[in-house]
């Protein structure tokens, strides 16, 4: 952003990551509405923010490549390094007597692979689809990939798929921590998105839901009844009623019946990536 007198962080080329490097991503929610309402009192805030967050990505072993008034990119050989400082610097952030600035609050994205280094900058999907996670979260929000999840040892919350922009399939998103935050933001996501939200492969879960009910032959009794529950990445949840009547869930998210209710959206709670069964429930 325009206004900020903070000096550039500087780098050493070679000591830049490379391999499998995981890259956080942060920017401040609003700031350009922060500048316009008071320049000289959103520059005092983006300097202590600026040096907060310099201090704690150097101290945790990352690598700051890229910087834009309060926009950062950052590189780190590991990944649990990597979701740490996010995690310090939000903490940091929330405790920051920012005076007679405005508290700042700052979105990050997090997102880990092989990239191509050229100079001292990377290029790729996996940066990439870092910036497009980094835009999707809400100020004080930390959202990272499944690749990431799958290596760092921290309490997460599953979002669901999401198709992000310019990515041609959805990606797993997961947040650090269990805050409530509004959906994720879809303006940066495919017209897509919500219409391919219910889990993957809740379909082959349903199918084979109703072929054990076959086999029981429970279809066929009446006032049975089964409850199968998606999670959608908006935090919403699909539930279909398969009772005496048939039925089939298309991929579209309709189901076809010939008597009964049908399918719908419904309020539902979000949940960690250890529930699975959670994630497509049948009670």
């Amino acid at each position: 952003m325009l206004g900020s007198s903070v000096k550039r962080p500087r780098w050493n080329r070679d000591s830049l990551p490379a391999g499998i490097i995981t890259f956080l991503f942060t920017d401040v929610e609003g700031s350009s509405r922060l500048w316009e309402a008071d320049a000289v009192t959103a520059a005092q805030s983006v300097e202590v923010h600026d040096a907060l967050v310099r201090r704690i990505v150097d101290t945790s072993g990352g690598h700051i490549f890229g910087w834009a008034g309060d926009h950062f990119r950052a590189a780190f050989q590991d990944a649990q390094a990597a979701v740490e400082a996010a995690v310090s610097i939000q903490n940091e952030l929330a405790r920051t007597d920012w005076r007679s600035g405005p508290a700042l609050r700052v979105r990050m994205g997090l997102h880990r692979g092989n990239a191509t280094r050229r100079g001292n900058d990377y290029f790729g999907t996996v940066p990439n689809r870092t910036g497009r996670l980094e835009a999707c979260a809400s100020g004080g929000q930390i959202l990272i990939s499944s690749d990431v999840a799958e290596v760092i040892d921290l309490e997460l919350l599953s979002l669901g798929h999401h198709r992000l922009r310019d990515v041609p399939q959805p990606m797993l998103i997961y947040q650090i921590g269990c805050q409530d935050f509004p959906s994720i933001n879809l303006t940066h996501s495919s017209p897509e998105t919500f219409r391919n939200s219910p889990t993957i492969g809740l379909v082959r879960e349903l199918g084979q839901v109703l072929a054990a009910q076959m086999q029981r032959k429970a279809l066929a009794c009446c006032g049975s009844v089964i409850n199968a529950v998606s999670c959608s990445a908006n935090g919403f949840c699909r539930c279909c009623h398969f009772g005496s009547a048939w039925r089939f869930l298309s991929l579209d998210g309709h189901v076809g019946h010939n008597r009964g209710t049908g399918l719908g959206p419904c309020r539902g709670r979000r949940f960690d990536r250890t529930s699975r069964q959670d994630s497509c429930g049948v009670r």
